[in-house]
């Protein structure tokens, strides 16, 4: 299964509209794959050319509410079916302090850290985990509100992709998941290793809090899934998942980004501008689970009582972070 996400909006501090991150799902075994190229090229195909860009790629945000329609009918709807995960976000329900105080807790944690390794005497782990912090305290309002949302889409689809595979009837698909993700602000190796460390992080933390479906069955029964991602202790490790089939593209090179990106604009011009679509019906059944759509708020806190208090702290476990570190300096050096 292929997991293409874009987002939309500028996600500014100031904005009071509505921005997304969403995930199209999209079969990738049993030429389905090529199914919904076809269907999606013969749509796009179709458009007129002075809608496209230098690149000749075509964006949604373009598209004209019948030209969208035609993307609902021509695209979503038909078999083998397109499921939908998204996130929705408005910056002023998010206040610029509170998304600190957020960003702030995190940064502690990676600051203990540079604490640690300094301690144990390990100059060279400590100035990876220093770099990390550096850059993780310049990231923008914008930057770590991305950050956010991406981690938890990515989660949610993961947890969707196991559901939506056994109603399709179709456990294959989940043991070639792929990630495709819109080019965003990380730039070179060193920040894509650091994101990889907060992905990791956000993925343990969600997975505390909404479980992955039917695990406890599989373990019992044994599934392919449970081989494929246990580890020799029996923990779910998803390192090949998130380091070799998670990557970023652009978006003119990848049709899937582009149904994600039409995704977004739909779901933007419905919420933000009342826009009405014929097929509006069928676009909100492809949303899972049950045309779910979540809605992120941040909540507010008093940071000097939290301090201390942090119920989940990646960098708790000394061993762990220890090795995780340097494995990470390694890959950064």
């Amino acid at each position: 299964m292929k997991v293409a996400i874009d987002e939309t909006g500028d996600f500014s501090p100031k904005s009071n509209y509505y921005h997304f991150l969403s995930a199209v799902h999209l079969q990738s075994r049993e030429n389905n794959s090529g199914f919904i190229f076809d269907r999606y090229n013969q749509w796009e195909n179709k458009l007129p050319r002075a809608l496209k860009n230098h690149r000749g790629e075509i964006k949604s945000s373009s598209l004209s509410t019948d030209q969208l329609d035609d993307f609902i009918e021509q695209v979503l709807i038909p078999k083998p079916p397109i499921a939908i995960t998204t996130i929705r976000f408005n910056p002023q329900e998010n206040p610029y302090q509170i998304v600190c105080k957020h960003k702030q807790m995190q940064q502690f944690g990676i600051n203990e850290g540079v604490i640690l390794f300094n301690k144990l005497n390990r100059p060279q782990i400590a100035k990876t985990v220093r770099d990390f912090s550096h850059w993780f305290r310049k990231l923008s309002y914008t930057q770590f509100i991305k950050i956010e949302l991406l981690g938890k889409l990515i989660y949610k689809s993961l947890k969707n992709s196991l559901g939506i595979s056994l109603a399709w009837g179709m456990d294959n698909e989940i043991l070639d998941i792929q990630f495709i993700i819109d080019e965003m602000f990380l730039k070179g190796k060193q920040q894509n290793t650091f994101w990889h460390e907060i992905l990791r992080n956000q993925i343990y933390s969600e997975s505390v809090k909404e479980p992955l479906p039917f695990l406890i069955d599989w373990e019992e029964t044994g599934h392919p899934f449970i081989d494929k991602y246990c580890n020799e202790e029996g923990i779910l490790d998803f390192n090949d998942l998130f380091w070799n089939n998670c990557k970023f593209e652009k978006s003119h090179t990848s049709y899937e980004i582009r149904i994600a990106d039409a995704v977004n604009t739909i779901l933007s011009n419905h919420y933000n501008y009342n826009h009405r679509f014929k097929n509006s019906k069928y676009f909100f059944q492809c949303i899972v689970p049950k045309r779910e759509i979540s809605h992120m708020i941040l909540n507010d806190f008093d940071i000097e009582k939290a301090i201390g208090k942090v119920p989940f702290n990646p960098w708790e476990n000394k061993e762990q972070f220890k090795l995780r570190m340097k494995k990470l300096s390694e890959k950064v050096i």
